[in-house]
């Protein structure tokens, strides 16, 4: 499913890909909703702990660098679109930072930029974000996914509750998920 997704920007110019991200991206950024703000505010207190993060998503690069921007986060491990400089071709970069995939993004990260996992914090909303938590040693389950709260309370992680609103947000929502080698964290974004 998520290779046809990417198929669609075969041929698509990498600059009109980019122009139109960072248009969604401002008028998105207006609405107050389009963060979950507990979630924010966890990744602000990090940052005064100067602790800096990295965006962790299944999404592309191209589609986050904005939101990045926005919250101050460096670094970005997500799907890489391939393409000839100009346009895709329609394929990406395996591995895909979904599921397991998102582990291994950051294992690799990890590797080339030091740190030690057992001091990093990770965020997740849903029960596909398993491998990211059980990598860290600081998991905190963003409750809304049943699955994932049950799996959290099972081994004993830390539940971020979120008011009701926050909680539909989040299912209807895309993933961008900061991390760095002292620090993860996910925010939900729509």
């Amino acid at each position: 499913m998520n290779r046809r997704f990417y198929e669609f920007f075969a041929g698509r110019a990498v600059a009109e890909v980019t122009r139109c991200a960072e248009t969604w991206a401002k008028r998105a950024l207006i609405n107050p909703t389009f963060l979950i703000q507990e979630v924010v505010t966890e990744l602000k207190s990090h940052h005064s702990q100067k602790i800096e993060p990295v965006l962790v998503s299944g999404s592309f690069i191209e589609i986050l660098a904005p939101i990045a921007e926005h919250l101050g986060v460096p670094y970005i491990l997500a799907t890489k679109l391939l393409h000839d400089g100009q346009k895709y071709n329609g394929r990406f970069v395996p591995p895909q930072t979904i599921g397991v995939g998102k582990a291994l993004a950051i294992q690799d990260f990890i590797e080339k930029h030091g740190g030690d996992l057992k001091n990093c914090w990770a965020y997740g909303d849903d029960i596909s974000d398993e491998h990211m938590l059980k990598l860290v040693g600081h998991p905190v389950a963003v409750i809304g996914d049943p699955l994932l709260e049950a799996y959290a309370h099972k081994h004993g992680w830390r539940c971020l509750n979120l008011p009701k609103e926050s909680q539909t947000l989040a299912f209807s929502s895309k993933k961008v998920f900061p991390f760095n080698e002292t620090s993860l964290h996910e925010i939900s974004v729509l």
